[in-house]
């Protein structure tokens, strides 16, 4: 992930960056990104997690006040809990080009905007241009419910839960609507080339 950023920010004239992760470092290649983008007036919307463990309380100040002196072009919100769905996990990345009001490029997966997501952690990742799974992740980006990024949340201890190794046993895992639907479309375009089977 590390080196298809860095070949975006160097090959692709950006107006707009949109991300949700659920888990963030502020640190390494992560901060890098976020500073050449805002030092270069590329917009940023940035959807994190809501609970203590997807952020680490210093670096969600240090977040917090680099929005806080970039608010015109560095957008910051955090997930919106609800009863149905109490933890954020989805993770994307929808790339804007100047002159265009849709993105061009999306980036869906696995990883985190981490350190271990972006360059350690074994990721699996799709990126493209597919504009049926570009409309999918723009309007699911619409749908994710937020709220103000409040930095004191993530100085407090975690809540027993989903992300426990009882609450992972609990649920009962498959994808969500929208994930769906780009597995569908990618199961198409797979038939269509004749290259096997998706997993």
């Amino acid at each position: 992930v590390k080196s298809l950023l860095d070949e975006i920010q160097k090959d692709v004239k950006l107006s707009h960056v949109k991300i949700v992760s659920a888990f963030f470092n502020y640190k390494g290649f992560v901060k890098e990104f976020l500073e050449n983008s805002i030092n270069n007036k590329i917009k940023i919307d940035l959807i994190t997690g809501s609970s203590p463990i997807h952020l680490n309380p210093t670096e969600a100040n240090t977040l917090f006040d680099k929005h806080k002196k970039n608010k015109s072009i560095f957008s910051l919100l955090r997930y919106k809990e609800t009863k149905n769905n109490p933890v954020l996990h989805s993770k994307f990345y929808l790339f804007y080009e100047k002159g265009k009001s849709h993105p061009s490029y999306f980036l869906f997966g696995s990883s985190n905007m981490s350190v271990s997501g972006f360059s350690i952690n074994y990721e699996s990742n799709l990126f493209g241009t597919n504009t049926e799974i570009l409309q999918i992740l723009e309007k699911e980006l619409k749908n994710i419910p937020t709220t103000s990024f409040d930095p004191s949340i993530y100085k407090e201890k975690p809540k027993d839960g989903l992300m426990t190794k009882s609450g992972f046993d609990e649920v009962q895992w498959s994808p969500i609507g929208y994930q769906q639907d780009i597995i569908d479309i990618i199961e198409k375009e797979f038939e269509k080339e004749d290259k096997g089977n998706v997993i």
